[in-house]
């Protein structure tokens, strides 16, 4: 452990994907200088991503149309006979100036230090889910890019090497289709497929249903026939039978007639 991990809180990647996790931020940091290393690479990135969605409010509240009625000042003064209104217009104005004057190093450092104050969720949350419900307009982007990177290769590398006993020299003519599910049953997991091999999934399903209630129609179809037949063959097999009777009978009776004539 001592020799694979030593160096870890070095690596830019995972001190930076281990901060921005919600369920550990910097409880296990043992370098005091690590945290400090990445709050300044989180504003750098702030900065050069254009993470930092204040200035991209400010572009939409200048694209808006104006709600000024293009009356001067002057006119205000005069026309206004409530000398609150006059106050409040001037706050409001002193305000708007005072915020597009702030520096956005102010708004990403207050990002990272109100981030830094929350307190870490459980450790079974989810911290994707727990980041979306989060006002951090820059952090959230950056989190959901730094959580979403894989933690290990090994699933991966797993995939691949299963792939490859599948599709060798002797079975080179496999189609993507019969791989994949292949693939599927080797892994016992759901993979995820483009969108054509489903749409394809779905049709060969969607066929082999119609063939199967095809097939049993037909099959009901032949059964109800063969009955009919039966009974059909039984029923003229009687009426000979009662017909042969009947003449049996008919010339037994006209030979005792004759006998006792």
């Amino acid at each position: 452990m001592a020799t694979h991990f030593k160096d870890l809180e070095n690596n830019r990647l995972y001190s930076i994907a281990t901060f921005l996790d919600p369920r550990f931020k910097d409880l296990f940091f043992v370098n005091t200088n690590t945290l400090a290393r990445i709050k300044a690479d989180l504003e750098h990135d702030l900065r050069l991503r254009r993470f930092q969605t204040r200035h991209e409010t400010e572009e939409q509240d200048e694209a808006q149309p104006s709600t000024s009625t293009g009356v001067s000042n002057e006119e205000v003064l005069t026309n206004t006979t409530d000398a609150s209104d006059i106050f409040f217009s001037a706050f409001d104005k002193l305000v708007r100036e005072r915020r597009k004057s702030r520096p956005a190093f102010v708004d990403r450092t207050l990002e990272i230090t109100r981030y830094c104050q929350d307190l870490p969720i459980e450790r079974k949350d989810d911290p994707v889910l727990h980041w979306q419900s989060r006002d951090y307009p820059g952090l959230k982007k950056m989190a959901i890019m730094y959580l979403a990177i894989p933690a290990t290769s090994v699933p991966t590398e797993r995939l691949f090497s299963k792939a490859g006993d599948i599709v060798n020299d002797r079975s080179a003519q496999l189609k993507t289709l019969k791989v994949c599910v292949l693939l599927y049953l080797t892994q016992g997991e759901t993979i995820i497929y483009d969108y054509h091999i489903i749409i394809l999934i779905i049709l060969v399903v969607a066929a082999v249903v119609v063939v199967v209630v095809v097939v049993v129609i037909v099959v009901v179809v032949v059964i109800v026939l063969v009955v009919m037949v039966v009974v059909v063959v039984v029923v003229v097999v009687v009426v000979v039978v009662v017909v042969e009777v009947v003449e049996a009978v008919v010339i037994v009776s006209a030979a005792a007639v004759r006998v006792v004539v």
